[in-house]
């Protein structure tokens, strides 16, 4: 009998976890997660890049990736404390009363969309920069780093 209820129950727990799978997530930004890619890649540009004129000026776009990465990651975090702040204000009575505009429950959800799109700029800027810096093969390399 217990060996019985135990398959039952790794059977439950397997439904749920299947339950829980599903569809991918929502698309991420081109920009989140950006600084550990960049920290990552910066510690291996002396080794790619044979030139210390490129090599320099490579180092300092991925600075500013890593800058941009965090960032974006702080917006990210200030949507989610105004989401949470948001959740907690309308579980009153009073929070409940006012309907929210779909502007507002926007950026409760995420960094408003004109921050997002210039991250997204300026980060389409600094790849560009960076691969008209580097070689196919230097290119490849760092490519392989994630």
């Amino acid at each position: 009998m217990r060996s019985g209820a135990a398959w039952l129950l790794a059977a439950g727990a397997g439904v749920v976890l299947a339950g829980c799978g599903g569809e991918k997530g929502p698309p991420r930004h081109p920009v989140g997660e950006m600084t550990a890619r960049a920290s990552a890649k910066l510690e291996l540009i002396n080794l790619v890049v044979g030139d210390p004129t490129r090599a320099q000026r490579l180092r300092a776009v991925y600075q500013e990736l890593a800058a941009l990465g965090r960032d974006f990651d702080l917006a990210r975090a200030r949507s989610m404390v105004r989401s949470r702040d948001e959740w907690e204000r309308r579980t009153t009575a009073e929070g409940q009363a006012t309907p929210v505009s779909a502007e507002a429950l926007e950026l409760f959800l995420a960094p408003p969309i004109a921050e997002g799109k210039a991250a997204y700029e300026r980060y389409t800027t600094l790849m560009l920069e960076a691969r008209s810096l580097l070689r196919e093969d230097e290119f490849e390399a760092l490519n392989r780093v994630r």
